[in-house]
């Protein structure tokens, strides 16, 4: 895990995301992202960062947007939403 160039954060090359290189917010994700390339099961992958996926929900009465940090698809067709 290395940073890019001109990116402060560590990051990866991705050979299962659209995007072909991930920054981190966390070791964790690192770590997830990590699993999610090496796991049989997962079809394609994406960090959520600047793709306008968010969760709009209501708590208390007040309106919030939730922003999960990876969107995964399995090769069964099943889609997950994951937070770290």
């Amino acid at each position: 895990m290395n940073p890019l160039p001109g990116v402060g954060r560590p990051c990866e090359y991705t050979k299962k995301s659209h995007i072909n290189c991930c920054v981190y917010d966390s070791r964790w994700e690192a770590s997830e992202a990590g699993e999610l390339e090496r796991n049989d099961n997962v079809a394609a992958w994406v960090k959520n960062d600047h793709l306008g996926f968010e969760i709009h929900y209501t708590f208390q009465g007040i309106f919030h947007k939730y922003l999960p940090d990876f969107l995964i698809t399995l090769r069964n067709g099943t889609h997950l939403v994951l937070e770290i």
